[in-house]
């Protein structure tokens, strides 16, 4: 028995229509995807349920779905009360119109701003001074391009009414038309501008003030304050005063500042490390050395040896009190705070310094020469028996004497009068350094890169005839 099957093969005709087909369905489903992101992207609908909650959630939670930036004054929402939000998928507009209905303020959206304000003819608890008719809104940065929190926005006329600038830099105040205000902050130098209904958004750049830099010391954390703000014991060292001629960093350090004892156990090279306190041991038995925090990073006295001067834009020692309520038991025995360069918007700029310098030895052992010491040894013979001969004959001692005079006699191989310490260390020796860094940038990246070489010879004498050196030397490349 048999069965037959039968199967339709589609010719070569059929093709194209099922390839027209598959482009259809891929180009509407594409359209669904972007149509979709589309109104993702631009959606201004708000989706939020909340109880018992303030009006800054509330315009937190109104900037973090739809990215518009709300403004208000902290007076304005201080007394408004907690309310109840139920948002789904609800306008921009619409969520602004629920949360503020309860209270007496509005708001206007200019561009991706939002600013509450109160109403124009809203009653006040207490009697304003000011009759504020103009909101000023802005952001403040430095030359950089970086945020600046904390500034303080004051009203020349009225030194009362002010505000300080939020994390982002942004600041909003209530002024009357024609005021001006002023922004200030320490290390830089103030402006001042005049508001007017045209006049009321700013975008203000502060440049640093070269005078106050001096009067700015960096204290805990790498906080800057003026020096009179401080209250406890802070030195502070220009770079410029470091750049000596010292075998490292530590060792410079000494006699910069008062309270600072540093002693230098050896003068190897590479191992010349200066060991210091600030203001005496205050625990025995233990770690006696300082906090060391070089870009508030808890570095040994090696890594402070290593850091070239050069590449430091500020020094400061807590010695006091101070240091321990900061940074606690670590900070017992003072802490010393170094912060690094950083790159600057600009073109780039090359720095280069190159040094020799020549050392030697602050004290050399006293050895008796040949002459002295043998009379000495004799003197030191009879002293204990008079009926003992003397090891050195006087012929051999008149004899040294003629051979260093190179008088009557002279026979250095018979009669040597050596100066052994001569012949194993060096008078003095050289020390040779070199910087170079590069710095620069964008508003987008900035850059600073710096490279060292530092090379001590040591002491001892060579002899260039003999492989086996016995002089030390110490090479250091850092980057």
């Amino acid at each position: 028995m048999y069965k037959i099957f039968t199967a339709n093969i589609c010719t070569h005709s059929c093709y194209p229509k099922k390839f027209l087909l598959i482009m259809k369905l891929t180009t509407f489903i594409l359209f669904l995807a972007f149509m979709q992101a589309s109104a993702a992207v631009f959606s201004q609908k708000i989706t939020y349920k909340q109880n018992d909650v303030t009006l800054k959630q509330v315009f937190n939670e109104i900037n973090k779905q739809t990215g518009y930036n709300l403004f208000w004054s902290a007076k304005s929402i201080r007394n408004t009360p907690k309310i109840d939000v139920n948002f789904q998928n609800t306008p921009l507009e619409d969520a602004l119109k629920i949360s503020l209905k309860s209270t007496n303020l509005t708001y206007t959206i200019d561009g991706k701003s939002v600013i509450i304000k109160e109403y124009p003819g809203a009653k006040n608890d207490a009697p304003a001074e000011v009759i504020a008719d103009i909101t000023v809104t802005g952001t403040v940065k430095d030359s950089k391009g970086t945020t600046l929190p904390g500034v303080s926005i004051t009203v020349v006329d009225d030194p009362k009414r002010g505000t300080v600038t939020d994390n982002n830099g942004k600041f909003i105040l209530d002024v009357k038309s024609g005021s001006v205000i002023r922004v200030s902050f320490i290390g830089f130098v103030a402006q001042t501008f005049t508001v007017s209904a045209d006049n009321k958004l700013f975008n203000v750049v502060l440049l640093e003030d070269i005078k106050q830099a001096d009067e700015v010391v960096v204290t805990a954390y790498g906080k800057k304050e003026r020096k009179e703000a401080i209250v406890g014991s802070v030195t502070t060292i220009k770079p410029a005063e470091l750049k000596i001629p010292a075998s490292n960093l530590t060792t410079a350090l000494a006699g910069q500042a008062a309270g600072i004892i540093a002693f230098q156990g050896t003068g190897q090279p590479g191992q010349d490390n200066a060991q210091f306190f600030i203001r005496g041991v205050t625990t025995f038995g233990y770690k006696v050395d300082p906090l060391i925090l070089i870009d508030n990073i808890e570095l040994t006295t090696n890594d402070l040896a290593r850091l070239q001067v050069d590449d430091i834009a500020s020094f400061s020692i807590l010695k006091d009190a101070s240091a321990t309520a900061l940074y606690g038991a670590r900070g017992a025995n003072g802490v010393i705070l170094v912060a690094t360069k950083q790159g600057k918007i600009g073109k780039p700029q090359i720095s280069f310094r190159a040094e020799n310098s020549v050392s030697q030895n602050t004290r050399s052992l006293k050895i008796a020469d040949p002459i002295t010491y043998m009379k000495l040894f004799n003197e030191a013979t009879l002293s204990r028996d008079p009926y003992q001969p003397t090891p050195f004959d006087p012929d051999k001692i008149i004899n040294t004497e003629n051979t260093i005079a190179k008088g009557l006699g002279y026979n250095p191989y018979v009669y040597p009068a050596v100066d052994w310490l001569g012949l194993l260390l060096k008078k003095r020796t050289n020390t040779q350094r070199g910087n170079l860094s590069v710095s620069g940038g964008t508003p987008f990246a900035r850059y600073y890169v710096g490279g060292s070489y530092n090379v001590d010879h040591g002491n001892l004498a060579e002899d260039a005839a003999n492989n086996n050196s016995n002089n030390i030397k110490f090479t250091n490349y850092q980057l």
